[in-house]
């Protein structure tokens, strides 16, 4: 089962309570989800399947009713993600430059599978993650 990296889970928590809405989340999730939320770190490694459930709750608590609640809450997530040495790094001007990266970038968050860009032209490309 794959594994990825807290940093999502951290900034879940941030969301959650900014949006006032920790206490409802909080009563949607069973002993291990809750133990898993309580005690993930930036470093800490959990099941991606595990943090998937997460997201569905939260995603269901945050934004009830919009068709896309999962998208936005990802983008909430990775607004809060992709800040300081990755922002900088994503301001890059160059697409060749973060996309000769990419693969780098993935085993930071990832513990298997391989990322790469395929069809890349000048105004974007296909991430294709392989051995997931």
């Amino acid at each position: 089962m794959p594994n990825v990296k807290g940093t999502s889970v951290v900034n879940l928590r941030k969301i959650l309570a900014q949006a006032g809405q920790e206490e409802e989340f909080l009563r949607h999730l069973d002993d291990d989800l809750l133990a898993m939320y309580r005690n993930t770190h930036p470093t800490t490694w959990s099941p991606e399947a595990e943090q998937l459930k997460l997201y569905e709750v939260a995603a269901n608590v945050l934004f009830p009713g919009n068709p896309q609640r999962l998208h936005r809450l990802g983008y909430e997530i990775a607004s809060r993600s992709y800040s300081g040495l990755y922002r900088i790094f994503l301001r890059v001007p160059t697409v060749s430059f973060v996309v000769n990266r990419i693969a780098k970038v993935w085993r930071v968050q990832h513990d298997t599978g391989e990322a790469s860009i395929e069809n890349l032209t000048d105004h974007g490309g296909d991430m294709v993650i392989r051995e997931f």
